[in-house]
């Protein structure tokens, strides 16, 4: 069990959850899909509070609440999980 960040419109249901083998990120349509940290090349935040990452060519999409404390922890957690997984190299 990880830490979760949902963020469910009228129309779709998207979650994160953010654990020690990697994450699992579910949009409706999409499915659940699982990855691990090292398949993660990139994290953005856009200004309109949008967490960003890609893998391989696909890049996927959460609307995120900063101001959140469980939205904070999520966040903090994958980076903090991403950076422990980078080579020296690009770090």
């Amino acid at each position: 069990m990880g830490l979760t960040i949902k963020a469910n419109t009228f129309l779709t249901q998207r979650y994160l959850t953010v654990a020690a083998e990697g994450i699992v990120y579910c949009e409706t349509g999409g499915g659940k899909r699982k990855f691990r940290f090292e398949q993660i090349f990139c994290v953005c935040m856009s200004s309109d509070n949008v967490l960003s990452f890609q893998v391989g060519q696909e890049v996927f999409t959460l609307k995120v609440k900063p101001h959140k404390r469980k939205h904070q922890e999520v966040i903090s957690s994958l980076l903090r999980e991403l950076a422990e997984t980078l080579p020296a190299a690009r770090r």
